[in-house]
């Protein structure tokens, strides 16, 4: 059977890493869309602890709100948004160095191949279902060369369940935030 082509193919169709998540929402993905793009993920505990053990908040601070439009601060390029169903956003660093290594990127920049860099790209995507919708991300990231692929590996190793850890936070933090709203409730998460 086909593996059904995501939007993330167009951009990092080969890739030697990927970690997939999703969750379900009883939410219009209107609703879900519209609370996706202006969640502060700072509001989690769980998530500013991760930044901060990753270094991201010692050497940025971490900025509050710490929504999709930060994460353009910090580096995320978007490569492509299509609401309310879709965002695919880049990186590209040397993310296993203790800075990072992180450039300043644009779509056009993200496909130039750099030796000795990975580039990460991380989608978004909304899938109506039923009453509700489906919310799934899917983290890839690519390598240019051997030695690179091995240094990436080494360290997605120790950070990879991280990774995991902030992304499904980040799910159950839109998904609390969507439902709360609809039931008028103001959502809190530590």
């Amino acid at each position: 059977m086909a593996r059904e082509r995501r939007l993330l193919d167009e951009y990092l169709p080969v890739f030697d890493v990927v970690e997939r998540h999703r969750i379900d929402v009883p939410c219009p993905p209107q609703r879900v869309w519209d609370t996706f793009e202006r969640t502060d993920f700072a509001t989690s505990a769980t998530i500013r602890w991760l930044f901060r053990l990753r270094g991201m908040a010692a050497r940025d601070g971490l900025p509050r709100p710490l929504t999709l439009a930060t994460l353009e601060r910090w580096r995320f390029a978007t490569l492509e948004r299509r609401p309310p169903s879709h965002l695919v956003m880049g990186l590209v660093g040397r993310f296993w160095t203790p800075t990072g290594g992180l450039l300043r990127i644009d779509r056009a920049a993200f496909d130039v191949p750099r030796p000795g860099y990975a580039r990460a790209a991380w989608s978004f995507e909304l899938e109506p279902l039923g009453d509700g919708c489906r919310l799934a991300t899917e983290t890839r990231v690519a390598t240019e060369d051997e030695r690179t692929r091995r240094a990436f590996r080494r360290y997605w190793r120790l950070v990879g369940p991280f990774s995991a850890l902030i992304r499904r936070r980040m799910l159950h933090r839109v998904r609390r935030e969507a439902t709360g709203a609809a039931a008028g409730r103001v959502v809190s998460d530590l």
